[in-house]
């Protein structure tokens, strides 16, 4: 018997997960819907009615940023150089009159960049894949020579020059090498990256993928960074010579998910300022975050700096001495458990968010035994069951489909707390594993659902994450505990409930580290029992639903 007949057959006496279909075969009832045009797809035709209704020109800044998807000062980042002294000339009045001399086409290219073709260049269809223009804009003589006047040639040239000669110094000081095989090790261990040269997209997300990344183990012939070591510095490509300039810069600053600034822009020295002024809603404590655009993916470091946060209602839930948690393990559990629910139906309610999560680990001694010895070997053999995840939604769902979309997203958020590693980090881990640096800076992001395909089928529009360390003497586990927030309407989060959440998850943060120190005083075991299918079913199935009532076997798939 072949090992794909006994995987399908395993596949058969595999029990669904669902909650609404409990004890029945894993499997389906119904065919997946006919998969809908993609939001890139939906934008270029919208573009494109408005163009044929209101003329090409009237609708550029709305191409741009997406119809105000992106904001104003970072939707021009994205075009060249040429595109950027083009975009005036073609949307003002000036050298409108006259004789057209030059068409342009515009629109989006297949990785999402806008593109507008200019006097200067061949058209981004001969070096690209675009999408079918959303219209040709005509350039007057006087548009053509006030365009031929500018300096964006210059101003990519002495952009290249200055990284030429970073990386020469850095050549000088025997440290190129070492640079290159650092951002190779790191491209496959950080979120996507995706950034452009011109009209060409550096990424390791979008097909034809330019970098090595995720779920590639091996070497990327098409990546930029290839064959860099067995060419000498004069010979290297100049998006190769830009992008790695930039790369181990922004690395230097920030660490390996310093990476992720490289997003949505044009390589250039602009990316290297990621940190803006702090804003002020009160005064008192200031922590630093990131700001997410999720069309660009571009992420900024910003600073809140925020009043005391005061609710009676956040008070009556805590414990008393988080560090100290009385009673038996078992007890300390559950009550542990019980904050959480309780903490997630309160920061819900009080931001307005239609869903609020926490994900955590389970094993607690395992936990205590790396604060002990060191070894996080024991970690690393870990697996997504050994997560937990709690989702607090709008009660009651009222249908079986809500309790199964609910547990969908648990089962994600616990796969994502496996996937980056919530223990300081990839280093020495198993090559063949996709793992993650975590996430250390809460952040708040906007329009999410522009590409990621699982906020897209969960309509997570808006989304707030705030991610807590949790340590014990020497030893600190990264990430290891958040608090997630989402919204499906168009009505973004503001500070004050990025601060919310942040102070909700450090609470909970505390009670952790409380069952964590009584752990390693010899008062456990303490594991996590909570938050499991059991609950998903007691908490949003409607009473006396049946597996089958709400489902049949069907053929296999993943349960």
């Amino acid at each position: 018997m072949t090992t794909r007949t006994d995987g399908a057959r395993n596949r058969r006496a595999t029990r669904s997960r669902r909650p609404s279909r409990e004890g029945a075969v894993a499997g389906y009832s119904d065919p997946p819907p006919a998969e809908d045009p993609t939001p890139l797809r939906l934008m270029r035709d919208r573009m494109s009615g408005l163009a044929a209704e209101a003329g090409v020109a009237a609708v550029l800044p709305r191409l741009i940023s997406m119809d105000g998807r992106i904001d104003p000062g970072s939707a021009p980042l994205q075009l060249t150089r040429a595109e950027r002294r083009a975009l005036p000339l073609l949307t003002g009045d000036d050298g409108e009159a006259g004789r057209t001399v030059f068409k342009g086409a515009v629109g989006y290219t297949a990785c999402g960049k806008p593109f507008l073709d200019t006097p200067s260049g061949p058209p981004a269809a001969s070096t690209v894949a675009v999408l079918e223009p959303v219209g040709l804009l005509a350039w007057s003589d006087a548009r053509v020579e006030a365009f031929l006047g500018s300096d964006a040639a210059a101003e990519d040239e002495a952009e290249l020059d200055r990284a030429r000669a970073y990386l020469g110094a850095l050549h000088t000081r025997g440290g190129l090498g070492d640079a290159v095989t650092a951002i190779r090790r790191t491209l496959p261990h950080v979120a996507p990256i995706t950034t452009h040269c011109g009209q060409f997209t550096i990424t390791n997300l979008h097909s034809p993928r330019t970098l090595t990344g995720q779920s590639q183990v091996t070497a990327n012939p098409d990546c930029v960074l290839h064959g860099l070591e067995r060419a000498p510095l004069s010979e290297w490509p100049d998006r190769s010579v830009l992008f790695t300039a930039l790369a181990w810069r922004l690395m230097r600053q920030w660490g390996p998910n310093g990476l992720e600034y490289l997003n949505g822009m044009q390589l250039g020295h602009d990316l290297l300022t990621t940190e803006t002024p702090s804003t002020e809603i009160g005064t008192g404590a200031t922590f630093r975050f990131r700001r997410i655009d999720g069309v660009l993916r571009r992420k900024r470091i910003e600073s809140v700096s925020h009043g005391e946060v005061a609710s009676p209602e956040l008070e009556r839930l805590l414990p008393e001495d988080p560090e100290r948690p009385a009673g038996t393990a078992a007890g300390r559990v559950e009550a542990f458990e019980l904050l959480v629910d309780g903490l997630l139906r309160f920061i819900r309610r009080a931001t307005d968010a239609e869903l609020a999560m926490s994900r955590g680990f389970r094993d607690l001694p395992l936990l205590a035994e790396v604060a002990e010895t060191g070894d996080r070997r024991g970690l690393v053999d870990s697996h997504m069951d050994d997560q937990y995840c709690c989702v607090e939604a709008e009660p009651p769902p009222g249908d079986p489909d809500s309790a199964d979309r609910l547990w969908a997203i648990s089962s994600r958020m616990r796969y994502n707390s496996w996937h980056f590693r919530p223990w300081g980090g990839t280093e020495g881990e198993r090559p063949e594993l996709e793992t993650y640096y975590p996430p250390a800076l809460p952040d708040i992001t906007t329009h999410a659902d522009f590409h990621h395909p699982g906020h897209i089928n969960y309509r997570v529009k808006h989304a707030i994450r705030a991610p807590q360390a949790v340590a014990v003497g020497p030893t600190e586990f990264t990430g290891l505990l958040d608090v997630r927030l989402s919204r499906s309407q168009d009505r973004p989060f503001t500070l004050n409930d990025l601060v919310l959440a942040v102070e909700v998850s450090r609470r909970i943060a505390e009670a952790y580290r409380g069952l964590l120190l009584a752990e390693l005083d010899g008062r456990g075991p303490h594991r996590l029992l909570g938050f499991d299918l059991d609950w998903y079913r007691c908490r949003y199935l409607p009473q006396g639903t049946t597996a089958a009532e709400t489902s049949e076997p069907g053929p296999p798939s993943s349960p």
